[in-house]
Formats: structure tokens, C-alpha cells, sequence
């Protein structure tokens, strides 16, 4: 084992992002990432190719709002300004081992720059070229690298499976949106607490912020079959039927009828809202826009009620996945004088 400054074994940089005034820099010729695309680097915008670019297996991190949101590049790539990438020296370290260390220390990550602003937290790039590791032989990380990577791999098969059947529901959404509209008959409320409610470790109830994820907290408002709607950034959208509680950005919205038809309307509107979206700035749904949504009539609710219900059983099961890899990682990385004599 040897131990290092992140720094010292690694190039850090901050993002950045092209002016949305100067059209020649937003060519289709690179990926360009936010916060909410790096866990599963889900490709939605595209920049031109400059000098600005970070080679396939550099690692991201978001460092600030939604911090400690970690992924590794596939392909040449860059990113905005509240990312931070962190390329290895694969003399000393590995890109997969590094990213799974930092999926590993994500938490200490958080909790150690949690007040570190008023508004959203920042992880400054001097905390992680600072930032101490312990490093074990390369021959050990490949080895650690070998046991994690089956089973990552078959979470991300179940990724794509979810994947193909969302496309699957907006292909026909393409098809038929053209039908009559129903009026929109649903109540409307928002969250009311801040993300300093999440309790990952200990919470019991789902906490719907503005990330992809889905955290816990103690905080249960509701109680029942809600659509749910994250307010700014990309626009989440979920369905949730139990005891469960939101960010104060966040919208609850409970359809009198065609619960599932509501649902798939609504997920569609938010798709083209994130394909309207360029750069960096962080956007806003306000609650006029939900209202003015019009709920598509086309006599698929029990069919699309078998569908969602169907995708809701593949989520839960790549989350148990997931809960194993991570106690995989945990186990393994940054435990190796124990695991490997």
C-alpha cells in the first residue's frame, strides 16, 4: 500500500461551458455532461471538439449542487462547470480502480463539504488534489477490478433493458399524440424541505430531490399514488405508490383518473422540455407549465399500466444489484493489506 495526495497521482480540472451564444461551439461532435448524466452516462448534448477534452476512462465527479454523483468516461468528452474530472496516472492507479474508490468515499466526500455554501455546496478542486489516498499495487487493483466488473456488468444490462422500454412507450407516444386531449384533472403540491433531510445510512421513507437518484429521509408528507417531478435540472419523473417525501422544487401530483396515461403524458412533455435545454444554466418548471399539460385520450391505460408496473420491477431489482455492487466495493476497495497477503 502507498499513500498519496489525489494530486499527485492524478491531473484535476474544473468544467466548463461553450457559450450558448456562438452556435459553432455546439456542433454534434463530442459528448457534453452535466451532473445528472455522469452515473449513467446518458448522452443528451453535444459540443464541438476544442482543445477542452478529457480521454475515455477519466473520472467525473460532481462537485457541486448535487455533489458526489461519480462516472467514468466511454468516449472523449466534456463537461460543465459543476463537474470535476479527475484523470489517473495509470502508473500508480487505475482508471476503474479510481472510480470505484471514489464511488467508495462518496459519502465522507458529502458529509466533509456539506456546508461549505449558502445555497448548494461546493467541493473546491484544492479539497481533492488534497485529498489522501491509499493506493494498493497495480497487480492488486486489477485483481479487485476483476471480481467487481461481472457484476456491474450485469447491472447495466438491466439499465438497458429499462432504457429500451422507455423508448419503447415514447415511440408511441410519437405515434398517437396527435389524439384527442382529456382535461387535466389532478391536484397539485410541492415539497417543502431541503436536501439537509436526506438520511441515506439510516432513512426509511424515499426523498425525491432534483438528482436521478431516489435518497430516504424521515420526512413522510405523503402517503399514496403520486406522480413526482423534480422541479429544476433535468426533470425527473417518477411514479411512487407508499410513504415517501420531496425537495421543495419538487412537484406531487395525484391524477382523479388514468393514473398511468397522466404518467406517460407527463413524461413525454418533460422529454421535450430536456431536448429544448443548451448549456449549463439550471432550469425551472413552474406550476403553470404542469397545469397546462393535456393529458393525451387513447384508451391504453390498463396497457400501460402492465408496462409501468413491469419497468417498476426491473428498477427494483437493478437497485438490489446496485446495493450489492456497492457492498462489493466497500468491501474490497481500500481493504486490500486485509484481503490480499
Amino acid at each position: 500500500m502507498a499513500i498519496y495526495k489525489l494530486g499527485e497521482i492524478s491531473k484535476i480540472v474544473n468544467g466548463s461551458t461553450p457559450s450558448t451564444k456562438r452556435i459553432e461551439l455546439w456542433k454534434k461532435e463530442i459528448p457534453f455532461l452535466g451532473p445528472s448524466d455522469i452515473e449513467n452516462m446518458k448522452i443528451k448534448r453535444f459540443i464541438t471538439k476544442t482543445q477542452k477534452i478529457k480521454r475515455k476512462g477519466t473520472v467525473l465527479i460532481s462537485s457541486t449542487a448535487t455533489i458526489g454523483n461519480v462516472g467514468i468516461l466511454k468516449q472523449e468528452s466534456w463537461f460543465n462547470q459543476q463537474i470535476t474530472s479527475i484523470e489517473a496516472n495509470n502508473d500508480f492507479i487505475l482508471d476503474k480502480y479510481l472510480y470505484f474508490y471514489l464511488k467508495k468515499i462518496k459519502n465522507k466526500i458529502i458529509l466533509e463539504n456539506k456546508n461549505t455554501a449558502t445555497i448548494f455546496p461546493i467541493v473546491k478542486i484544492n479539497y481533492f488534489k488534497n485529498l489522501i489516498v491509499d493506493i494498493p499495487p497495480l497487480e492488486t487493483q486489477n485483481s479487485i477490478i476483476d471480481i467487481i466488473e461481472p457484476l456491474e456488468k450485469v447491472l447495466n444490462n438491466f439499465k438497458n433493458l429499462e432504457t429500451n422500454i422507455n423508448k419503447f412507450t415514447n415511440k408511441i407516444f410519437k405515434i398517437l399524440k396527435n389524439n384527442f386531449y382529456i382535461d387535466n384533472i389532478y391536484e397539485i403540491s410541492t415539497g417543502k424541505w431541503n436536501n439537509d433531510v436526506i438520511d441515506e445510512e439510516n432513512g426509511i421513507y424515499n426523498f425525491y430531490s432534483c438528482s436521478e437518484h431516489i435518497s430516504k429521509s424521515f420526512k413522510s408528507n405523503y402517503n399514496g399514488k403520486y406522480i413526482i417531478l423534480s422541479g429544476n435540472g433535468n426533470f425527473y419523473c417518477w411514479w411512487y405508490n407508499g410513504i415517501f417525501d420531496l425537495y421543495q422544487r419538487n412537484y406531487a401530483i395525484k391524477p382523479k383518473k388514468l393514473f398511468f396515461t397522466t404518467f406517460w403524458t407527463i413524461q413525454n412533455f418533460i422529454q421535450q422540455l430536456r431536448n429544448q435545454s443548451n448549456g449549463s444554466v439550471i432550469k425551472y418548471l413552474k406550476l403553470n407549465q404542469i397545469k397546462n399539460i393535456k393529458i393525451l385520450d387513447v384508451s391504453l391505460e390498463n396497457e400501460l399500466e402492465k408496462i409501468y408496473i413491469l419497468l417498476n420491477t426491473l428498477i427494483l431489482i437493478k437497485n438490489k444489484i446496485n446495493k450489492i455492487l456497492n457492498l462489493k466495493i466497500k468491501l474490497l476497495v481500500n481493504n486490500e493489506k486485509h484481503l490480499f497477503k
